[in-house]
């Protein structure tokens, strides 16, 4: 409801023009009312046809991707694998663990748990192919005390608490000073999509998610926030945004902990994510389009994960409608097949 009473404040079309858009954005565009108020299709020049729609994405990502390579940038394990094979960073990966036992992936053998307590480290521990950040945990291990989310427990209950699924340990990623200032409880990482046109990999666009609350992961669907930038100087629009109908502050031009003004931010090393990414994607050419998740560290830019992309709609929130550029490139693409 808070985003909707935003009309207030506008310079915004008619109600009866509302009224008769919301009815038609429902029915041919099957979009959600909630939706309409979060892209401000209320306010004046804005048109609801020029966003694509859910069924639309979904038809191209079908014919254009291939879903059955989805499981090669799903796996972090062997995702990983494939990046440090080519030279590029990623976290360091310390132990796969399942109902098997604990493997060492730098002794590549399996270790007991009193060989696990005799370890150090400082990380996180990860559903092998989650996503959206769930099943993702603090773990800590230092004088043969084991923490998880900060709460002290024996190792054999560790496991018992993961089940029977498979998870990997990383060594927690150092973050670059600058992206501190916005928010040091986790990393907060860029989000940038490349699209491959024959040979060539155009940089399409990005944005930025940015935690809040103490959160040690910074995916809006955990509570956090998500900010445009502009993808020619590496800039921060004005402002962020929250998917969380509970938070108090929708729309915010600053951090609610660290209060840094968004506006103007430069990312740091944005210049080398960007030739990054689009080298990324070469190595990747089963795909159509790829969603990368990058950190920055004091010494550069680091790959977290590559994602299957399922929707645009977090990109049009802060660029508008994508329609037509975005259906121009899927054009391309078949052209070039």
């Amino acid at each position: 409801m808070k985003r909707r009473l935003n009309i207030l404040k506008t310079e915004h079309k008619s109600y009866v023009i509302i009224l008769f858009e919301l009815i038609y954005w429902v029915i041919a565009h099957r979009g959600g009312i909630n939706i309409y108020f979060i892209y401000e299709l209320f306010l004046k020049g804005k048109k609801p046809g020029d966003y694509i729609k859910p069924y639309q994405f979904k038809r191209i990502e079908k014919e254009l991707n291939t879903p059955e390579y989805y499981p090669i940038l799903e796996d972090k394990y062997f995702f990983h694998q494939i990046l440090v094979g080519q030279g590029f960073r990623s976290p360091n990966n310390l132990y796969l663990i399942d109902h098997t036992g604990i493997f060492n992936l730098r002794s590549k053998k399996y270790s007991t748990e009193e060989e696990f307590l005799q370890d150090s480290f400082d990380g996180f521990c990860k559903l092998i192919n989650g996503f959206g950040g769930k099943m993702i945990y603090q773990i800590e291990l230092l004088n043969k005390k084991f923490q998880l989310n900060r709460n002290e427990m024996s190792v054999s209950d560790f496991l018992k608490f993961l089940g029977n699924k498979k998870f990997l340990i990383q060594e927690r990623i150092l973050q670059h000073s600058d992206m501190n200032m916005l928010n040091p409880s986790c990393i907060n990482t860029l989000r940038m999509l490349t699209i491959r046109i024959g040979q060539t990999i155009h940089y399409y666009q990005v944005y930025l998610r940015i935690g809040i609350n103490n959160n040690y992961v910074d995916n809006s669907y955990s509570g956090n926030i998500m900010i445009g930038i502009d993808k020619d100087t590496g800039k921060l629009m004005e402002y962020a945004y929250s998917n969380d109908p509970d938070t108090v502050q929708y729309k915010m031009d600053r951090h609610p902990e660290t209060n840094t003004i968004f506006k103007d931010f430069r990312i740091p090393f944005y210049n080398e994510s960007v030739e990054m990414v689009k080298s990324l994607h070469q190595l990747f050419q089963q795909f159509f389009m790829i969603g990368w998740d990058i950190g920055i560290t004091p010494d550069g830019p680091i790959v977290i994960e590559g994602n299957n992309i399922t929707e645009l709609y977090s990109f049009q929130v802060f660029y508008g409608g994508l329609k037509s550029s975005f259906f121009e490139l899927a054009r391309e693409y078949k052209s070039n097949l």
